[in-house]
């Protein structure tokens, strides 16, 4: 990777102790919507997703919003249970077909168009973008690690304290 920080501008902005996530785009938006796309995630994932695959595939598509799908990261089973109570499967929620929301997200300034006051992105705007289909995934099977709880962050900091970061693309 090169070293392009000298051209980064980076703003800061207060967008409210306790809004939505679609509420906090809204309050960015003066920033951000004179370019063509921008990227907006989660503060507490971590990941060696190839952001720059993301935007281009964005970018060669209609698509308003892209955002990385991550296989469930869960260590838990998904039981069927019968109407009598008996469990008839049991399934590592790893192996289930869905994926989940992996928190990065590429997204045109016409996002705006579809977030109303208050509003959250995933639950409120890419619905009404879906139905349109104008939603994209990035499945991705790589590098993925959310920071949610004490015991994945404990998890976070022995694999730094190990030198073990698979999630520091730039400092190889």
């Amino acid at each position: 990777l090169s070293r392009d920080l000298d051209k980064w501008r980076i703003t800061f902005v207060d967008t409210g102790l306790n809004s939505a996530i679609g509420e906090r785009l809204r309050r960015v938006r003066r920033f951000v919507e004179d370019e063509p796309m921008f990227l907006a995630n989660y503060a507490d994932v971590f990941t060696d997703a190839p952001l720059p695959d993301m935007i281009q595939r964005l970018g060669s598509s209609s698509a308003v919003a892209s955002l990385l799908a991550v296989p469930p990261q869960s260590s838990h089973h998904v039981v069927d249970v019968a109407e009598d109570g008996l469990i008839t499967q049991v399934t590592p929620v790893r192996d289930l077909r869905q994926w989940e929301n992996g928190g990065y997200f590429v997204l045109r300034p016409e996002i705006f168009e579809y977030l109303n006051e208050g509003e959250d992105l995933v639950e409120d705007a890419l619905p009404r973008l879906i139905a349109q289909r104008r939603v994209l995934a990035y499945p991705y099977k790589g590098y993925w690690s959310p920071a949610d709880t004490v015991k994945e962050r404990a998890q976070l900091e022995e694999m730094y304290h190990r030198g073990q970061c698979p999630w520091m693309v730039w400092d190889p």
